[in-house]
C-alpha cells in the first residue's frame, strides 16, 4: 500500500504561495485601472458639455452680370423668410382658382385666389330687390302719411290712423337703410 500512497502523494497539488502576486504587478494592475477610469471620465464629462452651434447668416442680392440675365448661386443650408403673411377669406365657399402657391412673392392688390360666388350673388341679388320692394313701399306710405295729417288737421281724420301711417313710414325708411346696408 505504499506504493499506492507514494503515487498518490505525487499527484499532489501544492497550493501554498503558488498563486500569490508580487507587489509590483499589484502596482501595476491598479495603475492601469486608473488610467483607463480617468481617461473614460474625460470623455465622459466632455461628451454632456455645452457645445454651440454657430450658424451663419447672410443676405443674398441678386444681380444680372451673367450673359443670360439668370443668377445661379449654389448653397447649402436653410432659407428663412424675412416677413410671413396670413391670408383668410371673410367669405366661406368653395376654391374655384388658385393662382398662387407657398413661398411665392405676391404683390398688393393681386388676385390670389377666388372662391366660388354664386351664393354670393344671390344674396345680393335679394338685398337689391329688396331695396326696390321697400323704395315702392316708401311713395305709398309718403302719400299715406301726408293724406292722414291733411286729414288730421281738417278733423275728418283721427290721431291713431295718423299715428299708424307714421309708424309704417318709418318702418319704411329704417327696411330701406337696411338693404342698403346689405348692399356695402
Amino acid at each position: 500500500m505504499q506504493v499506492k500512497d507514494a503515487d498518490l502523494n505525487s499527484l499532489r497539488i501544492k497550493r501554498d504561495n503558488q498563486y500569490e502576486e508580487t507587489p509590483k504587478k499589484k502596482y501595476l494592475v491598479f495603475a492601469l485601472i486608473f488610467l483607463v477610469l480617468a481617461i473614460s471620465g474625460y470623455f465622459f464629462i466632455e461628451g454632456f458639455g455645452d457645445k454651440e452651434i454657430e450658424a451663419k447668416t447672410i443676405i443674398v442680392y441678386s444681380s444680372s452680370n451673367s450673359p443670360t440675365g439668370q443668377t445661379v448661386l449654389a448653397a447649402s443650408g436653410y432659407v428663412v423668410a424675412q416677413r410671413k403673411a396670413s391670408v383668410a377669406s371673410k367669405g366661406t365657399g368653395r376654391l374655384v382658382y388658385l393662382g398662387v402657391v407657398e413661398g411665392d412673392q405676391v404683390m398688393k392688390g393681386q388676385v390670389i385666389a377666388r372662391i366660388e360666388d354664386e351664393d354670393i350673388k344671390a344674396q345680393v341679388a335679394q338685398a337689391k330687390a329688396n331695396l326696390m320692394l321697400s323704395e315702392a313701399e316708401l311713395t305709398d306710405a309718403e302719400n299715406s302719411y301726408y293724406r292722414q295729417n291733411e286729414l288730421l288737421k281738417t278733423g275728418s281724420g283721427t290721431k291713431l290712423e295718423f299715428d299708424a301711417a307714421d309708424a309704417r313710414l318709418k318702418r319704411v325708411k329704417a327696411s330701406i337703410e337696411v338693404a342698403k346696408a346689405l348692399l356695402l
